[in-house]
C-alpha cells in the first residue's frame, strides 16, 4: 500500500505489468510447541494461503512471482532434539512441492543462549559432535 500510494507502484504496474516486487518474503513459526504433523500443516497452509491471497490481491491469479520463506523453525529446547528433526521433515515434506514457493529456509545454522535452541548445530560449534539430529534431516531434505 505505501509503495502504491507514495511511490508511483500504480505507474509501473501500468507499464510493465507487475509492481516491482521479486515475490514476497516471510517468516513462519507455526505451531511452535507441537510436533502434530495435522496442527503444524494446518498452520503453514493458513499462513501459507493468507500470504499468497495478499499477494494475488495486487499481482493477479497469474502472477509468476513467489514466497520466500526466508526463516522457519522450532526450538529444540520446546520440542526435544527428536521433535525439531521430526518438524523438519513434516515443513520440508509439506513445502517442498507447494508452487507458490520459491525457497525455504530453515532458521538458524546454531544454537544461541540462552534458550534460543533453533540451530541445527548446538552452541559449543560446528564439529561433528555439536550436530544434532535437525542437522541430519536438514540435510537430508536441502537441495
Amino acid at each position: 500500500d505505501y509503495g502504491i500510494s507514495d511511490f508511483g507502484w500504480e505507474d509501473i504496474k501500468k507499464k510493465t505489468g507487475s509492481y516491482p516486487l521479486d515475490g514476497l518474503g516471510m517468516h513462519i513459526y507455526p505451531a511452535p510447541e507441537s510436533t502434530d504433523f495435522r496442527i503444524i500443516k494446518s498452520r503453514m497452509d493458513i499462513n501459507t494461503d493468507a500470504m499468497w491471497n495478499a499477494m494475488v490481491k495486487y499481482e493477479g491469479p497469474l502472477t509468476p512471482k513467489k514466497i520466500w520463506l526466508s526463516e522457519l523453525g522450532w526450538r529444540s529446547t520446546v520440542v526435544g532434539d527428536d521433535g525439531q528433526a521430526m518438524n523438519i521433515r513434516a515443513s520440508y515434506e509439506i513445502l517442498r512441492d507447494d508452487p507458490r514457493y520459491a525457497l525455504v529456509t530453515w532458521f538458524s545454522l546454531q544454537d544461541f543462549e540462552p534458550d534460543e535452541t533453533w540451530g541445527l548445530f548446538r552452541v559449543a560449534g560446528f564439529e561433528e559432535k555439536d550436530r544434532k539430529k535437525a542437522f541430519y534431516t536438514f540435510r537430508e531434505f536441502a537441495r
